[in-house]
């Protein structure tokens, strides 16, 4: 730490003037996180955080406010499940007389050690000295084997420009300083602009994601900074693509659109034959939108998504009335609320509740499957629903208490999976109808954010195997059609999509009868050790980029001939 120019004002000074405070700023979180770096390899974690605060507290300049750099530097640090437990306590009560980031530290050891190898990843993966979109788009530049555009995040941006104010309405000067942040990204080439006010997005300490504190004129503002720009579009979650769009989220979306002059796209809609007028409900918003002067459009995936939970994570579970708050306590403490009788009877009422919405079909526990186990007694429940281990046991057991006890044995890291559902002829009839429906486009992201929760990238060959080959329910040419000129049609990507002279040669050659994807499995071959369930696909033959062959026999070829989607130079305007 002595070596770094956070600890020496004079070091600082002589690196970026010191009435240049944005840059100031910058430097002092990029050398700040240089340091964590430098200490996250200590064997004792317990010391490396000593070390920090010292560093710190020499450093007497107010610039340690801003963003929160110093407690997302903090997070970083690679903390184990050994640090003595009075060193700890000694930190804390160090913490409690002063004020300023370090406080979080100890509240949240535990909860960053379940996030550890997530972390990892993005530490090794990334380099961490950009300072705004363009600095991290242009890196790109050369480096990818397939396109790729990017959208500016709503939370990002806040955090930028309101700092730990982040989760607090905005006033009008800050609304205006983010909107001049989504419109300089945008002409760095950004495509657009996201944001979620979705209950189930919570940030890696339990709390709300920070869009989700906007208000919709706030919303609308930073969508309208968009239309300012050729060739952009927007996307949203809000709470109702879960359960329903109230009248005023249909109004947001109408306006977000209005506002931009862009389509605005939502995800993901489901559809079932068990639920057959759900969908119908939810694109009644598209509707509502197209009458008013704007354009909403519903991404489908059309295959059912099959997720893995667990309760270390709390993703989902977070979404039932009154979990949130047991779902945000640090493991110890979560484990020791899912002992007591009272908060299981209390969580199981909530997630049976009608305020549950959609996500009651969860609570029923009994058809849960549990696909991964930790503690050696519970092997042999690999692959059983919780109603499968109740009658093995032989006791008159509520479902509930079972999933509780071997939950809390696993230290909460069992993998569970919603069961009991399965695919029938009709769910593929009525997608299919969904799909040649104007108001909706195949396909689904969540920008990664749920790599070992989820295999989204099946939905492509998931379409061509079941729909096309399997139910017969859509034709080849008009599948492909769904997979390549209607999305490149809602994003305005010129001269891609279809197959014309002088178009981009992007191609995917595959086998018809045998096209699909194998079983998902966790594979550790992200940067750092993390995990991601991964499906490796059968039939393709080839993939084309940009004409380079980058997938030969299904051998990757280690070559990087993607190009980085810019808006208004690899995109034109779409309007409503």
């Amino acid at each position: 730490f002595e070596k770094c120019a956070l600890v020496r004002q004079g070091d600082l000074d002589r690196v970026v003037p010191s009435d240049d405070r944005d840059r100031r700023e910058s430097t002092l979180r990029a050398r700040l996180e240089g340091a964590v770096d430098s200490a996250a390899g200590d064997t004792n974690a317990a010391d490396a955080l000593r070390r920090l605060e010292a560093a710190l507290k020499s450093h007497d300049e107010p610039l340690l406010n801003f963003s929160g750099a110093v407690e997302n530097a903090i997070r970083r640090l690679e903390l184990s499940r050994n640090i003595e437990h009075n060193a700890l306590q000694a930190l804390d009560a160090e913490q409690r007389r002063t004020e300023g980031p370090l406080q979080v530290i100890a509240s949240h050891v535990e909860e960053q050690v379940s996030l550890q190898r997530t972390i990892a990843a993005l530490e090794a993966g990334l380099e961490w000295d950009w300072t705004s979109f363009g600095d991290w788009f242009e890196r790109f530049e050369g480096a990818i084997a397939i396109n790729a555009g990017f959208l500016t995040g709503h939370s990002a941006i806040r955090r930028v420009v309101m700092g730990s104010a982040c989760h607090e309405p905005a006033d009008a000067d800050q609304v205006a300083a983010m909107a001049h942040l989504v419109a300089e990204a945008c002409r760095a080439g950004a495509l657009g602009f996201s944001t979620s006010t979705a209950p189930t997005h919570n940030d890696g300490d339990g709390a709300p994601v920070p869009s989700r504190a906007a208000t919709p004129d706030e919303i609308v503002a930073l969508a309208s900074a968009v239309g300012a720009h050729p060739g952009t579009t927007l996307e949203c979650i809000l709470a109702g693509c879960l359960n329903g769009f109230s009248p005023d989220e249909v109004e947001l979306l109408t306006a977000m659109s209005r506002g931009a002059g862009r389509p605005v796209n939502w995800n993901v809609l489901g559809v079932s034959a068990f639920n057959p007028g759900g969908h119908e409900s939810q694109l009644a918003a598209s509707t509502h939108a197209a009458a008013n002067g704007g354009r909403v459009v519903a991404l489908t995936l059309p295959h059912s998504m099959r997720i893995r939970l667990s309760l270390l994570t709390g993703f989902v579970f977070d979404g039932f009335p009154g979990w949130a708050e047991v779902i945000a306590l640090p493991p110890v403490e979560r484990i020791e609320a899912l002992r007591d009788p009272a908060v299981r009877r209390r969580l199981d009422a909530g997630a049976k509740s009608e305020e549950a919405g959609v996500l009651r079909a969860l609570s029923n526990w009994g058809r849960l499957e549990v696909i991964e186990t930790f503690a050696p007694h519970h092997a042999g429940y690999e692959g059983l629903s919780i109603d499968e281990i109740v009658t093995r046991s032989g006791a008159d057991e509520d479902p509930f208490d079972v999933l509780c006890d071997i939950v809390i044995a696993d230290e909460l890291r069992t993998g569970l999976r919603p069961g009991g559902m399965r695919e029938t002829a009709d769910d593929w009839r009525m997608r299919a109808e969904v799909w040649r429906d104007p108001r909706t486009v195949i396909g689904g992201s969540d920008a990664g954010a749920h790599l070992d929760m989820m295999c989204g990238a099946i939905y492509s060959t998931a379409l061509l195997a079941h729909g096309v080959r399997d139910f017969e329910v859509i034709t080849l040419e008009a599948a492909i059609r769904e997979l390549t000129s209607v999305p490149a049609d809602l994003y305005g990507l010129t001269d891609r999509g279809r197959i014309v002279d002088g178009g981009a040669a992007d191609l995917v050659l595959f086998d018809l009868d045998t096209i699909g994807y194998g079983t998902e499995r966790l594979r550790a071959d992200l940067p750092g050790g993390a995990s991601r369930l991964y499906a490796e696909a059968t039939g393709v033959h080839s993939v084309l980029v940009n004409g380079e062959i980058i997938v030969d026999d299904g051998d990757f070829m280690g070559v990087t001939p993607g190009r980085l989607l810019r808006s208004g130079r690899d995109t034109h305007t779409v309007t409503p």
